[in-house]
C-alpha cells in the first residue's frame, strides 16, 4: 500500500481555511478584512509551516478566527509558532526568518487598523473603550506615542495586550451590548 504524503500545515493553508470559513457566509467584515491582511502579510514571508502542536492551536477550527489567534501571538511576543525551512528554490530562511520578525513588530498597526474597522460597525463612540479593559489607554499610548517611541514599545505590557485579546474573541456579544445599550436609551 502507497502512503500518501499529508499536507503540510501552512500558514497559509490555515488562513485560506478561514477565509473559505467567511466566503461562504458571505461576510465581509472586520474579521474578514484582517484574514485578507494576514495573508497578503504573511505572504511576504513565504508560506512556513507551523512547528509542531501549532497548526492545530491555531487552526482547528476556522469559526474561531485562527488570524485573530495569529495576531495574538505575534504582538504578545510569543516565538517558535514555525518551523523555517529552506525550500529547493525558495527563500533563504534568514531572509524569511527576519522578514517574519519585521512583520511580528508591525503586528501593532495591524491590531489598530482591526480595532477601527469594529469601531466602525458600533453604535457609539465609545462602546469599544467602554467594553475592552485597557483598551481606551492603549488608544492613547498610540495616538500620543506613534512615531515617538519604538513599536515594541508602544504595544504596552503583555498583559493589557492579552485583556484586550480576550474581550475581542467576543467582540460580537460587545456589540450586540452597545446596540442594546444605545436602544434603551434612546427610549
Amino acid at each position: 500500500m502507497i502512503a500518501l504524503p499529508t499536507q503540510a500545515k501552512t500558514i497559509l493553508l490555515c488562513l485560506g481555511q478561514e477565509e473559505s470559513y467567511y466566503a461562504k457566509r458571505f461576510e465581509t467584515g472586520p474579521r474578514y478584512h484582517l484574514n485578507q491582511i494576514m495573508i497578503n502579510e504573511i505572504s511576504s514571508v513565504g508560506n512556513p509551516q507551523f512547528s509542531k502542536g501549532y497548526y492545530n492551536k491555531f487552526c482547528s477550527d476556522p469559526s474561531k478566527s485562527p488570524t485573530l489567534k495569529l495576531l495574538k501571538a505575534m504582538t504578545t511576543g510569543q516565538r517558535n509558532i514555525f518551523d523555517f525551512k529552506e525550500e529547493d528554490g525558495g527563500i533563504g530562511v534568514k531572509y524569511s526568518m527576519s522578514t517574519y520578525n519585521e512583520f511580528r513588530l508591525k503586528s501593532i498597526k495591524i491590531l489598530m487598523d482591526y480595532l477601527a474597522k469594529i469601531q466602525i460597525q458600533a453604535s457609539s463612540a465609545d462602546c469599544l473603550e467602554s467594553n475592552i479593559p485597557g483598551l481606551k489607554e492603549f488608544y492613547a499610548r498610540y495616538r500620543y506615542l506613534e512615531g515617538e517611541v519604538s513599536l515594541e514599545t508602544l504595544k504596552g505590557s503583555k498583559e493589557s495586550l492579552l485583556k484586550i485579546y480576550d474581550a475581542l474573541e467576543n467582540v460580537d456579544a460587545i456589540l450586540k451590548k452597545c446596540q442594546k445599550t444605545k436602544q434603551t436609551q434612546t427610549k
